[in-house]
């Protein structure tokens, strides 16, 4: 199914080059990404890999001007994608070899929350398909219950830090936007590696069980 989508997309990429042509597949491109999450990034609440990266960027080039900044804020976050898409495929293929589907499913899912470019708090909740799965299902490896009790972990100080800044400190207030970007981006990074780590053990949890 994730095929046949891959090639539903590449196949419409292709008949939209060449009806309207290149050129004017990246001027809509560049345009969209500018009229829409990108204007969030530099949001300090904002926990995405790609916001990370914007705002590491804007302080190089206020301390270094004058370098190719914007290339190289686009190159890092394309590896970053490209690493967690190799990583999202070699998890999920060891837990289909490994007869677990559930895992790859839940993986997937987890995959889908890095690739956005603004990540909010509330954002997580697609976590708690897999995190719940991680919780009642047999044979997870005690590496990815460990990761996935501190994602979990991290999410519930994240949830009293929303809760404090909703309810008495000032909207706009700096200190409690930042302790929510880092909690939403260290959730993020735990439980992606807890749902990697689910898939990627499964093999050795499948050699392990008696016959």
């Amino acid at each position: 199914m994730l095929l046949a989508a891959a090639l539903t997309l590449l196949v419409g990429a292709a008949v939209s080059v060449v009806i309207f042509g290149p050129a004017l597949n990246l001027e809509f491109a560049e345009s969209a990404w500018q009229a829409g999450s990108s204007a969030l990034l530099p949001y300090s609440s904002n926990g995405s890999f790609a916001a990370l990266i914007t705002r590491g960027v804007q302080l190089a080039a206020r301390a270094y001007p004058g370098a190719p900044w914007p290339a190289v804020r686009l190159a890092a976050i394309l590896i970053v994608e490209v690493v967690l898409f190799l990583l999202a495929v070699h998890g999920a293929s060891i837990a289909n070899r490994s007869g677990r589907p559930e895992f790859a499913f839940a993986l997937w899912v987890a995959w889908l929350v890095p690739l956005l470019t603004a990540v909010w708090f509330h954002r997580l909740t697609f976590f708690l398909v897999f995190l719940l799965l991680l919780a009642r299902a047999e044979g997870t490896s005690t590496r990815s219950r460990r990761a996935g009790l501190i994602s979990y972990g991290l999410a519930q100080m994240g949830l009293v830090i929303a809760w404090t800044r909703w309810l008495i400190l000032p909207a706009h207030d700096e200190l409690t936007q930042n302790g929510l970007g880092a909690a939403t981006f260290l959730v993020m990074v735990f439980g992606f590696s807890a749902a990697y780590l689910m898939c990627a053990d499964s093999r050795s949890a499948l050699v392990a069980k008696p016959s």
